[in-house]
């Protein structure tokens, strides 16, 4: 079956059977792949760096800033006010949110209060991860598949479960097997005093 063609989007290419508004910049050799909807506006543009790739029929909406080097994967759904650093890779299915007690009455009068959610550098979550508003995944933590995380992880732990707990650190000899790609990485700067200051993760 023959595929929709990318066509060029500011620096950056996109599927033709991708929706893109207004007040979206993509950066150079980053791509958004096919049934995929991405809006901002005035008040809230989203921003996609340099290099990094949104899966198939992912939904991105106003105020979400995506760092270089991403790979988020199929059908993501993104709300307003995520920020995703860079490096950080996001299994398919996965989903954000920016409310903690939404209701269609507070959505009728204009009453919710959307929560900023922060992803640090070189973090992973794992397909069909539940990522809740108002927390920080800190720099190279581990989100293990179908993970319900509802507070902050710190960096390098290692979490899974509903709701997710801490399970291990990614500097852990387990991990590090699993992991090898990164030891250079965090051990070298900038984050090598990160890697060095930041106590263990103990399992909960």
């Amino acid at each position: 079956m023959p595929q929709p063609q990318l066509v060029d989007h500011d620096k950056g290419k996109v599927s033709a059977s991708t929706i893109i508004g207004d007040h979206v910049s993509l950066g150079e050799n980053s791509k958004i792949w096919h049934h995929c909807i991405v809006y901002g506006n005035a008040e809230r543009p989203v921003r996609i760096g340099s290099n990094t790739q949104i899966g198939s029929q992912s939904h991105i909406k106003p105020g979400v800033t995506i760092g270089n080097y991403c790979r988020l994967q199929d059908g993501i759904s993104i709300p307003d006010l995520v920020t995703i650093g860079n490096y950080v890779f996001v299994g398919p299915r996965a989903i954000f949110t920016n409310d903690i007690v939404p209701s269609v009455q507070k959505v009728l009068n204009h009453s919710y209060r959307e929560l900023k959610t922060e992803v640090k550098d070189h973090v992973s979550i794992g397909a069909g991860a539940h990522i809740g508003c108002g927390i920080t995944l800190g720099e190279f933590s581990f989100i293990g598949l179908g993970a319900v995380v509802i507070r902050d992880v710190p960096p390098f732990a290692v979490v899974a479960g509903s709701p997710a707990r801490i399970i291990g650190d990614m500097r852990d000899e387990k991990y590090q097997k699993l992991f090898p790609e990164l030891v250079p990485v965090y051990t070298a700067e900038p984050y090598v005093r990160m890697y060095k200051e930041t106590p263990m993760n103990a399992k909960a």
